[in-house]
Formats: structure tokens, sequence, C-alpha cells
């Protein structure tokens, strides 16, 4: 059963969000980077009709052309102030370093099976793309004093199918995170997306070929009516037994949901047990300096 009937409603609700945030913030506008993806123009079109600046990112890096034209399409259908910045040279740079940096330990000892080694380096590879995006739309925010918009989903998040520090999730807003990725696709109709852009296959952009249903295994038609049935704490801690009653391919949403619970929850911080630290340490600070709490 559908959960939105009123898309109408739902936009302005989101635009409001998003103009009330970007005040709080003491921002000018905003800066969304624009993939050629349905969730990347439903956010530009969104902040686009708050009516303060917005600059669209294309930010290819050994991109398909179809994902180029897509996200020129996008720009051009929105009227978005935009700019295209190729970011292929420094990600080639950053690898061709990167590979000889020394790890802890031989690659071939982390992934003895061949296949499993090359699939984790065109993971890493990836997502780098996706880090530097993430960068490039930061600093041009800093300098613009802009807010930067992620467009990650309901059904992104809660699969953990997303990049950490990466450009869609990691931004100072996401619109869309409450969402579930066919939503999104109704809510761009009423926003006038091209429909060519929100029926292209979803896809990260992170290496040819790639796309997410391919990549999780599953199809979203399979993927929403689960998340909508459960919220995400349902099945985060689950045991043997609740796999019992589940569907197989439900069974590879909840494996996906407690594996990836890291990527969406703030960084694990230490709590510091202030008592056991009221005496005197058998080393000192040669300064002489006197270490104190919150110092």
């Amino acid at each position: 059963m559908a959960r939105i009937h009123d898309y109408e409603q739902l936009a302005r609700d989101l635009v409001e969000w998003l103009d009330y945030e970007r005040g709080q913030a003491g921002a000018l506008g905003f800066v969304v980077g624009l993939s050629g993806g349905a969730d990347s123009a439903v956010c530009a079109a969104l902040c686009q009709r708050t009516r303060s600046p917005t600059l669209a990112l294309i930010l290819p890096c050994e991109s398909e052309e179809e994902e180029i034209t897509a996200a020129r399409a996008t720009a051009a259908a929105l009227g978005l102030t935009h700019d295209e910045i190729p970011l292929e040279d420094l990600w080639r740079q950053m690898l061709l370093r990167l590979v000889q940096a020394k790890g802890t330990q031989p690659l071939e000892t982390v992934f003895p099976d061949e296949a499993d080694r090359e699939q984790a380096e065109l993971r890493a590879a990836g997502n780098l793309k996706s880090r530097l995006r993430m960068a490039a739309c930061y600093t041009l925010a800093n300098a613009q004093n802009l807010l930067v918009v992620g467009s990650a989903t309901r059904s992104d998040i809660s699969l953990g199918y997303l990049t950490k520090h990466g450009d869609s999730a990691s931004a100072d807003l996401l619109p869309l995170a409450e969402l579930l990725k066919s939503e999104v696709r109704s809510l761009g109709y009423f926003l006038d997306v091209p429909p060519a852009v929100l029926g292209r296959m979803p896809s990260g952009d992170l290496w040819e070929g790639q796309s997410d249903e391919k990549e999780l295994g599953l199809r979203y038609d399979q993927i929403e009516p689960f998340l909508v049935a459960h919220s995400d704490d349902d099945y985060a801690n689950a045991g043997y037994v609740t796999y019992l009653s589940l569907q197989p391919h439900e069974i590879e949403i909840v494996r996906r949901l407690k594996q990836h619970q890291h990527k969406i929850r703030r960084a694990a911080r230490f709590e510091p047990q202030w008592p056991r630290y009221a005496g005197v340490s058998a080393k000192s600070d040669p300064s002489g300096t006197p270490t104190t709490r919150g110092g």
C-alpha cells in the first residue's frame, strides 16, 4: 500500500525544511553533486525551489557517457547553475600512489582468493571516486558558504548501500533519507525532473556497468515492502531463530542490515572513566604541566 498520495504537500514540506535548515546554518544556498540519476536530480529540484542559490556539480570520473549526458540534461531541464569538473586525473594519481602504500599485511593474505581480491580492489577504487566527489562538493561549499545536500534514500541507508564519507550520504542535509526509491521517483515526476532521468537504473557510477540492484543482488521491489513493514531496529540485532520465518531475499536484506550498521551510526567514541585517572601516573609529563579534565 502506498505511503504517500499527496506529493505536492511533501514537496512543499521538503522545500520549507531545506530553507529552514539553510537559514539556521547562516548559509547562502546549496551545492548538490549531480550524478545523472533520479535521487540527485530530485535533490537539486527541491533546492532550486527554495529560490536560494543552488550549485549543481557534475563530477565525471571515468564515468560512462550516458551518466554525464543525463546529468547535463537534468541541469538544463531544471535551469540549474552548474559546473562540470572532471576528476579522472586526480583519481588516477591517488590510486597510483595508494597502491604503493604499505599495508599491515600483503593483500594476498587478506584475500587469498583472487576473485575476492579483485573485487576488493575494484570496490576500493570505486569508493575513492565517491569520496573525491564529496571533497569537491565541500570545497566549493566552504568557499561560497553553501550547504552540501546528499541524495541518500531510506533504501540506501537501511541496507548500508552507500560509501562512508561519500557523495550521497556524508552531507549537511539528507532530504530523501526517509523516502524509498520508488517514492523519490514519484516525487521527481511532480518536480518536473526529466522522465528519461527518473527511469534510469540506479547506479553509484563507481565502475563500468555497475548498478545498485546488480551489486545488491536484490530488486528494489523486493526490498521496499520489507522496509515499510519493519523498522531497521527490528532486525539489527536479530538472532538465528528470526531467520526461520523469512524468505531467501528477506534473509539477504536482514544480513545487510546487520552487517552494515557501522555505516549508518556515528563513529564510536571512547567514554573515559574519569575516577580511574585521578591517581598519580608512574610516568609523568616532563614539562611539569598538570593534566586536567577538559584541558
